[in-house]
């Protein structure tokens, strides 16, 4: 696939017109590329480089694999951007590319199982979920003001226990608990995610090193007021002429993640944190006080920024997408993609019930399953493609070899396609061997329009190639037909002038390069050096 490069090979060089551009050439590699070729990628890593035709089929395709890695036609499965190469089809189907890689993969033998063993390995289908069985809990009971670790904050909130169970036989319990600060459904704890709330503050005066309390933190903005975690007091300051400040270990999350040196901004916040107690060792006024709302609820930030938790105002970021109404939030189901919650009245087409699967995704993210190919399947008929002259059956012609027919492998995000002028890093002089790496460049983006123009702003590039009998070259000048005037229907690249050329579209966006007025009969410029620049490639050799 790779040969000394012929003197006689066409090349393209740039250049600009309308700025005084030094002229610098440099020399090419020693060796090109002369054929479309792909990479193939084995399971252990190893690649090989195959010259192919974009029309080759996936058959012979599997020949070239079998001999550069071994593997029998019947084992092999191709894959390429997400789906499985079958066979009936072409390169040119799956749109593979030069420099695209295939990943090769060998079917697994599959050893023949045992009436028995596939009774026993079978998944139990109808195996129901273990049920709920009310129990009592030795520490709390239904109705205790609780304060509980959210799981989706790794933070403590305020809450009440609705519901005590545990699923046999496992002898853990578990806790139902709403949480007051926001109306979403009831969260599942167990004994080491809650605890009763807390309800007293101390003062610094009182606080001393490797004391255990809770405090208010935001843990993307330490500025800011946030949620509450447990902190290790390491260091506290309370001196009348310097700060008052603590600073300690902040243990965040449901696995209690430490975090080192945080200090404390609200110091006159900071709360005791209350040890669960057996329900025999508790006294009267103990049990009756786990009944009891605080007198005063905590400062905590709001979980949405828009709204501020506020339920009578409407928010689409916090509640339902399409109405932002808060009401009946378990009507409510969020999209596992996007994390978005919507009502199920308030979706297209809308749902009468909650879906029972684990995964759901609204309409913008869900897959249309008409358009996915999965393995072992045909691709999807496309009627743009059938039209095209590339789908012809009855053309013997292998078009697809060359490197004039490849694609673009990637864009030129220097600059914007309506970029007038030099290109950064493309030096005038420079030369490339094929047309599609000067689009890659950004020199010249279309691969066979001679001009790269827009009719309302101008001509960005163009390619001195071919062109017309009136076309004149003189070097650092050059005289410019333009384009049209020519019958290239059937996909055909040139012809012999059929008709007069036209003032418009790419002809008109020459045109307006020229520092002056756009006139039909012609204008002549007052200043052409004040005219837009316009990035000129040749074809030479």
């Amino acid at each position: 696939s790779v040969v000394p490069r012929s003197s006689s090979s066409s090349k393209f060089r740039a250049g600009t017109t309308g700025r005084s551009n030094s002229l610098q050439v440099y020399k090419l590699e020693d060796y090109i590329i002369v054929k479309m070729y792909i990479k193939l990628r084995g399971q252990d890593g190893k690649q090989s480089v195959v010259t192919v035709s974009k029309t080759d089929t996936i058959v012979s395709l599997k020949s070239k694999v079998e001999k550069e890695f071994g593997i029998g036609k019947s084992k092999q499965r191709l894959f390429f951007a997400g789906k499985q190469l079958e066979d009936g089809y072409k390169l040119f189907d799956y749109k593979i590319n030069v420099n695209d890689t295939v990943q090769v993969m060998e079917k697994p033998v599959l050893e023949a199982i045992k009436d028995s063993d596939r009774t026993d390995s079978s998944p139990t289908k109808n195996k129901k979920a273990p049920a709920e069985v009310p129990c009592v809990s030795p520490y709390f009971t239904i109705g205790d003001i609780v304060d509980a670790c959210d799981a989706t904050f790794g933070a403590w909130f305020e809450g009440k226990v609705i519901e005590i169970f545990s699923y046999p036989p496992e002898e853990e319990i578990y806790y139902k608990v709403q949480f007051s600060h926001t109306p979403i459904p009831p969260t599942l704890v167990t004994l080491k995610d809650i605890r009763p709330v807390s309800r007293n503050t101390i003062p610094i005066s009182s606080l001393k090193e490797n004391d255990m309390v809770m405090v208010n933190h935001n843990l993307e903005c330490p500025d800011e007021r946030g949620y509450w975690y447990d902190l290790k007091i390491e260091r506290v300051v309370n001196d009348m002429n310097r700060t008052t400040f603590v600073q300690g270990t902040l243990f965040a999350g449901v696995d209690r993640t430490p975090m080192q040196d945080m200090k404390v901004i609200f110091p006159d916040e900071i709360m005791e944190i209350c040890e669960s107690k057996m329900i025999i060792d508790k006294t009267r006024e103990e049990l009756d006080l786990m009944q009891t709302e605080p007198t005063f609820k905590r400062k905590t930030a709001p979980l949405c920024d828009k709204c501020k938790d506020n339920p009578r105002r409407k928010c689409k970021e916090c509640s339902c997408v399409k109405c932002g109404g808060k009401e009946e939030p378990d009507k409510q189901i969020v999209c596992d993609e996007c994390e978005c919650a919507s009502h199920i009245w308030c979706l297209d087409p809308p749902l009468e019930e909650l879906p029972q699967s684990d995964e759901w995704y609204c309409p913008d993210c869900r897959n249309n399953g008409e358009e996915v190919v999965k393995a072992g399947e045909k691709l999807k008929e496309s009627s743009k493609k059938a039209k095209m002259a590339s789908s012809n059956p009855k053309s013997n012609r292998d078009w697809g070899r060359g490197m004039a027919c490849v694609g673009r492998t990637k864009d030129c995000t220097l600059v914007p396609k309506n970029h007038f002028g030099p290109i950064p890093g493309v030096e005038v002089g420079t030369m490339w061997k094929y047309r599609f790496q000067v689009a890659e460049s950004g020199v010249h983006r279309p691969q066979v329009a001679g001009i790269h123009g827009r009719d309302s702003e101008g001509a960005f590039s163009l390619v001195l190639s071919g062109g017309y009998e009136d076309d004149v070259d003189y070097g650092e000048e050059f005289l410019y037909t333009g384009a049209g005037g020519r019958d290239l229907s059937g996909n055909k690249r040139t012809a012999e002038q059929s008709c007069d050329q036209q003032l418009t579209l790419t002809n008109r966006a020459l045109a307006r390069n020229c520092f002056t007025k756009l006139n039909l009969d012609g204008a002549e410029s007052s200043d052409w050096k004040k005219g837009k620049p316009v990035r000129v490639v040749r074809n030479y050799g």
